[in-house]
């Protein structure tokens, strides 16, 4: 359970922050009732919507009889299917469905959205792909589909920017209510919007407050547009393993907070054992890690430990007097599956200048660039 705290600007209201969590992860619209289920030649079944996966077009239902049951749409009968797509348009999002070419080619996608500027929309399909392309390109009735939903995804356009201007520029303090209370801080840019996908950047300090982080990246983050996240807890001088639960009981959360990033673009910063500590989330978390950015940090003792995706960026800022930090750089660059890149400036084991952090910032972000 996450709590916001007291002396925070912004509270939505609990529909719309269930509303959030249902964009961004597909997760459930769950019914408290058991319900008539149809197939299409007619059999049936009493049970409660625990999951809708849009992004796979499928259902995941729990039976009366206490069984879990996994259905695609097509197993469905029409009139459900009309049912969950009453329910997914009121959250601004679109089914699964086939969608035919004009040369009469089909492919199971799911609009996500309708790009007022140039009548474009943008498809994913079910591998997790998105494409752009005009609505001329496909069938009558897919363009009729189209035009129904351009509507209600302008509207749920309006009711969220509405909602996260009063985040913008402004570093929030949340909590997470798990065996202890744990606490992570979010700096949202200028440029955080429904529309963008920007990158998000983990923080870790040496001293336990990733939050004091954000200080130091707000404004290289603020001119890039990098949504800034500072991890509380895990800390020097501490037993792995429990910065590891620490870490584990705020990444779910982290990820419903933040609703609009790119799902494909994750980094990790932090200083000095700040830096272990990046490295080891990223190894520990599957997620599409694209750059670590080390400031006057290694990979430890036992670099054994770590394991980084390939094609991974990894940037060393160090303080040029940082005779420690520099003399591990040959070793762990050595164990990087991809580019790596000094970044030095003036001084010790310090965090570097605004300037050099956001030439490191922007240096692991061209690397994966498209």
């Amino acid at each position: 359970m996450m709590k916001r705290n007291k002396e925070s600007v912004w509270f939505p209201p609990l529909v719309l922050l269930l509303a959030l969590w249902f964009l961004l992860f597909n997760t459930s619209l769950a019914e408290d009732d058991f319900q008539i289920w149809t197939a299409p030649d007619g059999r049936q079944i009493q049970a409660t919507l625990e999951a809708h996966d849009l992004d796979q077009g499928v259902v995941k239902l729990h039976t009366d009889q206490g069984r879990e049951v996994e259905l695609s749409y097509s197993q469905l009968s029409q009139a459900d299917v009309e049912r969950l797509t009453a329910q997914v348009h009121e959250l601004g999002e679109d089914i699964m469905r086939e969608w035919t070419s004009s040369d009469g080619t089909k492919i199971m996608a799911r609009l996500v959205a309708y790009h007022e500027d140039t009548g474009q929309i943008t498809l994913r399909r079910q591998d997790g792909r998105e494409f752009t392309v005009a609505p001329d390109r496909f069938a009558n009735h897919d363009r009729e589909h189209i035009a129904n939903h351009a509507a209600i995804l302008r509207e749920a356009r309006e009711k969220a920017l509405a909602e996260i201007e009063p985040l913008l520029d402004k570093t929030i303090r949340y909590q997470v209510e798990a065996e202890e209370t744990r606490t992570f801080h979010v700096y949202y840019p200028p440029a955080y919007s429904p529309d963008a996908r920007l990158p998000i950047l983990l923080l870790f300090s040496p001293g336990g407050g990733g939050g004091g982080m954000i200080r130091n990246f707000r404004e290289p983050a603020k001119e890039l547009g990098w949504i800034l996240v500072g991890v509380d807890g895990p800390r020097n001088n501490q037993a792995l393993e429990i910065g590891d639960r620490m870490v584990a009981d705020m990444m779910p959360e982290i990820q419903k907070t933040v609703a609009y990033h790119d799902p494909e673009h994750w980094y990790a910063s932090g200083l000095s054992g700040g830096a272990i500590r990046a490295f080891q989330t990223v190894t520990q978390h599957d997620l599409p890690w694209k750059g670590v950015i080390s400031l006057g940090g290694w990979m430890g003792r036992n670099p054994d430990s770590i394991t980084l995706p390939k094609g991974i960026a990894v940037a060393w800022v160090n303080g040029d007097e940082d005779r420690n930090a520099n003399a591990y750089v040959p070793r762990d660059s050595g164990l990087v599956p991809g580019e790596t890149k000094l970044f030095p400036f003036p001084g010790g084991h310090v965090i570097g200048p605004a300037d050099v952090l956001g030439e490191a910032m922007a240096w692991v972000r061209a690397q994966h660039d498209e």
